[in-house]
C-alpha cells in the first residue's frame, strides 16, 4: 500500500468514526488533516517523478562528461597532482582510484 492510499484510507476511517459521534472532536480534525496530506501528496506525485528523472539524467550526463575528461587527461600524460604542493598525497590517492 502506498503512502497516498494509506492517507486516504486513514482519513476516510477517521471521518467514518467521527460520524458515529464517538470522539468526533478528535477524529474529524484528524481526518481533515490526513485528507489534506493526501491531496498534497497526490498533487506533487507527478512533479516528484519528473524531478527524480531529471536528476538521474543530469547525474548520468555529468558522469559521462567526467569519464571522457579523465580519459583525455590520462591519454595526454597531464598530472594535475604534480602541479600542487600536495603531490605525494595526491599521487597516493590517484593510485588508489585507478
Amino acid at each position: 500500500m502506498t503512502k497516498t492510499n494509506l492517507l486516504l484510507t486513514l482519513s476516510l476511517a477517521c471521518f467514518a468514526i467521527s460520524l458515529t459521534g464517538a470522539c468526533w472532536g478528535i477524529f474529524l480534525p484528524a481526518g481533515a488533516i490526513l485528507f489534506g496530506l493526501f491531496m498534497i501528496f497526490n498533487a506533487l506525485a507527478k512533479e516528484s517523478a519528473l524531478f527524480d528523472e531529471e536528476q538521474r539524467s543530469r547525474f548520468a550526463l555529468a558522469d559521462t562528461i567526467n569519464q571522457s575528461q579523465n580519459a583525455k587527461l590520462a591519454g595526454s600524460g597531464y598530472n594535475a597532482c604534480a602541479q600542487t604542493a600536495a603531490a605525494p598525497a595526491c599521487a597516493f590517492s590517484a593510485s588508489k582510484v585507478r
